[in-house]
């Protein structure tokens, strides 16, 4: 085929060809930005629905912390409480055991008036205050202590009647003694 257009038309054709394949280069340009720009918006929503849900959800978890955490409180006061209550425990004396075996080491027609028993004094010069019948009774319940394994330097500190008594122990005892400290882990 014979080519009889003149020059300036082919330009003309050559350039409209090329118009019309930059047009659609503008058209699918333009398509693939507003793909561009609706994918962004979609991922922008996306993401914005999960950052809500993930908040919702960590407002419930912290709830549930609250609700917890005054479990938790009183779980490690109760821990605290059982961690002393075994320090106290470890500690303790039987103070009832301890009377009982100062009421075996006394004679028969003596009783205690006054008795102050305390884990700190073990060990420590006390006083004990009894009453007796007799001037009698007052020397059989110094030598009983001197006798018994609770006590050691036992003194008779005084023994003085009483005028008027109504109880049938007219004597009043006192007696300086040191308990042995491992009468109140027997």
């Amino acid at each position: 085929m014979i080519n009889l257009l003149p020059p300036k038309v082919k330009r003309e054709i050559v350039a409209g060809r090329s118009n019309v394949i930059l047009w659609r280069y503008c058209v699918v340009s333009l398509i693939l930005g507003f793909l561009l720009i609706v994918a962004t918006a979609g991922i922008y929503f996306i993401m914005a629905h999960t950052r809500t849900t993930a908040r919702q959800t960590i407002e419930t978890g912290n709830r549930r912390a609250l609700q917890y955490q005054k479990v938790q409180q009183d779980y490690e006061s109760f821990s605290a409480n059982l961690k002393i209550a075994k320090a106290i425990l470890d500690k303790d004396v039987r103070y009832s055991k301890v009377a009982l075996k100062i009421a075996q080491a006394m004679p028969s027609g003596t009783i205690l008036q006054t008795l102050t028993l305390d884990s700190k004094k073990l060990g420590t010069p006390m006083t004990i205050n009894a009453r007796g019948k007799t001037y009698g009774d007052a020397l059989r319940l110094k030598d009983s202590f001197q006798q018994s394994s609770l006590f050691k330097d036992v003194n008779l500190a005084s023994a003085v009647a009483e005028k008027e008594n109504k109880d049938g122990y007219p004597i009043n005892i006192t007696i300086n003694v040191t308990m042995v400290p491992e009468v109140a882990k027997q």
